[in-house]
Formats: structure tokens, sequence, C-alpha cells
């Protein structure tokens, strides 16, 4: 390919509207005066170090000093959805404080909600209830879950218990194998 830059002809110009031009005299003398005005020298904004509480430097606020609850599973969420291998301990910290946060209003309207003494899961889907994607979700993953304990009893077997594997058709009594020689 050709790296020199090529120009195109698009047409004519159309012509400005400019007061010299069109020949409307108001417009020719607004034109004037501000041809005559005196020019002011640009107006620049000071550097934001300058200003007062403004500093170019990165100020991050300071770390908690309470327990995170869910440190260690939510930087493997934020990896698996895109963060990077070791996050900040800040965003761990932000995350963790969300999650907590959620958690916890969460639990305050089951417990205002709640019948009985207990809490019981039909009364954290009734609060959840008019949240689709929330509701969805924990129902999709107690069907999972029901799932599994279903498929771990099916394979649950004492440890004296040997696996009894089903040998394959033709194969294991040492005979003729159906080939010919």
């Amino acid at each position: 390919e050709n790296d020199e830059m090529t120009t195109q002809n698009v047409g004519p110009v159309p012509a400005l509207q400019n007061p010299l031009t069109t020949g409307n005299l108001t417009q020719l003398s607004q034109f004037k005066s501000t041809l005559n005005a005196p020019q002011s020298a640009p107006v620049r904004a000071p550097p934001p170090s300058s200003l007062p509480g403004h500093s170019t430097e990165i100020k991050r606020p300071p770390t908690l000093k309470r327990k995170l609850n869910f440190a260690s599973d939510l930087k493997e969420m934020m990896y698996g959805f895109g963060d990077v291998k070791h996050p900040l301990p800040e965003s761990i910290e932000l995350m963790d404080e969300i999650a907590t946060e959620f958690i916890n209003s969460t639990m305050k309207k089951v417990m205002e909600v709640k019948r009985g003494g207990r809490i019981q899961l039909e009364d954290m889907l009734f609060v959840l209830r008019k949240d689709r994607k929330k509701y969805s979700r924990v129902k999709e993953l107690l069907y999972m879950d029901d799932e599994l304990k279903s498929a771990r009893k099916a394979f649950d077997m004492k440890p004296d218990e040997e696996i009894e594997m089903p040998e394959p058709e033709g194969e294991g009594d040492g005979g003729d194998d159906g080939v010919d020689e």
C-alpha cells in the first residue's frame, strides 16, 4: 500500500455568511465593532495543584480496621469477572463492605417479615420476590443444591464397598474374541 497521504477533491466550498459579502449593514457594523474591540489575553485555568485543597497526588481512603468477611472469595470472584489476579486491597475491602451491607440489610428485612421464631427459607423468598433477578437466582441455586444432594446420595457408599464395573461384552472370558487368525 502507498504510505503517502492523498487529497480528495470534494467540490466547491460554500461561501461563508460574512457580513462583508451579504451586504447586511447591521451585521457589518457589529462585525466592525468586534474587530475594534481590545483583545484580552486568553484566560487559563490554574493547574489543579495550585488550587486550595487540590494536589496531583492520588489520595486513597484510609484502610478499614474491620474484619473482612469474604476477602478470599471476593478476590477469586473479582478475578473470575475480569479483574486482575491480585486486586488492590482497597478494592477487596470495598466489595466486602458492599456485600456485607447487602446481606445485613436483606436480613433486617427478613427479620421484619418472619413468621415464628426462626428465619425460614420462605421468609427469604418473600423478601426477594419483587426483585426478579435475585429471586430467580435463589430459586436456581436451590434447585442445583437439590440436584447435587441427590447425585451425592446416589453415589454414597460405605468405605468397604467395592464398585462393581460391568464387563464389556465379548471380553473377560479369555476365550474367542471373535477375530479369526
